[in-house]
């Protein structure tokens, strides 16, 4: 197995093949290192590597073990690709798309009070601000998506760029044990080799894993913060995108006593 360092998401796939690919080769070796132990051990009289023989049934559970939980995880290894694609389109083709409306919401570009003065003039002013408001909750509202998207497709390439590097110290461990494992002298040396690089292995993986569900966890709640963001419609009163018509001189009763009655001077 050689190291393979992607820079982008696109890259999961064969990363994701290099470590099935390692995990078979490190089982080969310790296949290889426990077929060295047992004719070392075949040698020594009834009862005298029993130890031994325990050792090895540990470490071989310990690899097993860990190797079933990489699989669980290596069968939804992500796709950082899907979750970058999915947060450029909040970011860009939803949240921009509206952003570039913010600059026709103001007094200085409308031509509402170019030609009326007075209340007609105010009334359709007065609709400005809430059509910025409502185009920044958007456009805020897809970056902070897109950022917590990219977040995530960061964290898996993490977490899987770090899980191939203890692969590949574990294989670096199995081939000096196996080199030892020929000799009455040296089993002994082997074994603790061995079990010494799936100690490592173990625990650099359970690191991993820890450290990535707490991301996970961090990011739910996020989530659930953006979920929450979303049905908060304060700027976009009745659940609708606030209306750009001054509604306030719609009415045109003259006696139905409030204040737009008209009248006239």
């Amino acid at each position: 197995m050689t190291g393979s360092h992607p820079t982008d998401a696109g890259e999961m796939l064969g990363l994701v093949a290099e470590l099935r690919s390692g995990l078979d080769e490190a089982a080969e070796l310790i296949n290889g290192i426990v077929d060295g132990i047992d004719s070392v051990l075949a040698t020594l009289p009834d009862g005298q590597g029993d130890g031994i023989r325990d050792a090895v049934t540990g470490f071989r559970r310990m690899f097993d073990d860990t190797v079933t939980e990489l699989g669980r995880a290596l069968d939804r290894a992500g796709d950082p690709v899907a979750l970058r694609a999915t947060g450029a389109v909040w970011a860009v083709d939803i949240g921009g798309g509206v952003s570039g409306l913010a600059g026709l919401a103001t007094e200085n570009t409308t031509r509402a009070d170019n030609h009326w003065t007075g209340d007609a003039a105010e009334a359709y002013l007065d609709t400005l601000l809430p059509q910025r408001l409502a185009i920044t909750a958007v456009t805020t509202t897809g970056d902070r998506i897109d950022a917590v998207l990219n977040e995530l497709a960061n964290a898996i390439i993490d977490f899987w760029k770090n899980v191939e590097a203890a692969v590949i110290t574990l294989l670096a461990g199995l081939v000096a044990a196996g080199a030892v494992a020929t000799g009455g002298l040296t089993v002994v040396v082997a074994v603790g080799m061995a079990a010494a690089a799936l100690n490592l292995f173990s625990a650099s993986v359970v690191s991993q894993i820890s450290m990535f569900t707490e991301l996970g966890n961090a990011i739910s709640i996020r989530t659930r913060e953006l979920v929450a963001v979303r049905a908060d419609d304060t700027a976009f009163p009745g659940g609708r995108w606030p209306s750009a018509v001054a509604t306030d001189l719609n009415d045109g009763s003259i006696t139905d006593g409030d204040d737009t009655d008209w009248h006239v001077e």
